[in-house]
């Protein structure tokens, strides 16, 4: 969650850097010092935003893989230990348990990667007015 927080903040660091450049170059005598700091201010922006980015999809994706994986071999250990009667049962064919252990743990992997957008999107929106 910090990781995506930082992403957050650093998206809006870069417009209102690029904000104080054009004020500057508008000036009539600007001070040099105060264009470097500005422009050293957008750099490490930047690369703050970048790690924290790439922290952020590394965390997310291996938690979501680790979680699909916890899934799989849990309806393939399930499926297992079906006895006769159960797999005896019409709905429940190999297509339909191949299915739970790709398809459904896919979409729960989905879901992780895109939960901290429950409070990110809002954030973005909130800070952008």
């Amino acid at each position: 969650g910090m990781y995506k927080l930082g992403n957050d903040i650093t998206v809006f660091a870069g417009p209102l850097a690029l904000q104080a450049i054009v004020r500057f170059l508008q000036k009539d005598d600007p001070e040099w010092s105060e264009g470097i700091i500005i422009v050293a201010i957008l750099f490490v922006s930047q690369v703050i935003q970048s790690l924290c980015a790439n922290q952020y999809f590394y965390l997310v994706g291996r938690v979501g893989m680790r979680m699909r994986q916890a899934l799989s071999c849990a309806v393939f250990d399930k499926a297992l230990n079906l006895n006769e009667k159960t797999r005896a049962h019409p709905d429940l064919d190999i297509g339909r348990i191949v299915n739970m252990m790709s398809t459904d743990s896919q979409r729960a992997q989905d879901v992780i990667q895109s939960i901290h957008q429950l409070w990110s999107a809002p954030f973005q929106i909130i800070v952008s007015y």
